[in-house]
């Protein structure tokens, strides 16, 4: 299996619009707001395509926002095609969001997840990301939500 991990430009933006659509059914990220995310300079989209049939397709992405001057970056969206879960994709998407965030100056990471995805909340305390806020109602749905952060480390 061949990965190839890349940043985004807007040329990516139907596979991310079919990705989105394909693993969130609310909250979804429509076509203006994603344009506008892959345009922006304090928004870091960063996708995996997997080599399948000589041909390269979006099987992952994530989104990390930064602020000027800020010391925070926000995993704001992070998405995997259900028939590539598994694989470590997400853990590497969140590898990349962590390296891009010390590189950047960033002392804390940030996300919201629904209370409910065990799965993403398994693997982000395998990270090191605490919940710290319970927040209800969060999600268009009505499910709520839990804020975690992560403290970065500076390297011994």
């Amino acid at each position: 299996m061949t990965l190839q991990l890349r940043t985004a430009s807007v040329d990516d933006l139907e596979p991310l619009l079919q990705l989105e659509q394909s693993c969130f059914d609310s909250d979804q990220l429509g076509r203006v707001n994603l344009r506008y995310l892959l345009q922006s300079p304090t928004a870091h989209v960063r996708l995996i395509e997997q080599l399948t049939h000589d041909q390269f397709s979006v099987v992952g992405y994530s989104i990390g926002l930064t602020r000027a001057n800020s010391k925070i970056w926000r995993i704001y969206s992070l998405a995997v095609a259900a028939q590539a879960r598994g694989q470590g994709i997400a853990a590497r998407l969140i590898e990349d969001s962590l390296i891009r965030a010390k590189q950047l100056g960033c002392q804390t990471v940030s996300l919201e997840v629904m209370t409910t995805n065990t799965a993403a909340l398994a693997l982000y305390r395998r990270f090191g990301f605490e919940v710290t806020d319970l927040l209800a109602q969060y999600y268009e749905n009505g499910e709520d939500g839990y804020r975690m952060r992560l403290t970065l480390r500076e390297p011994n």
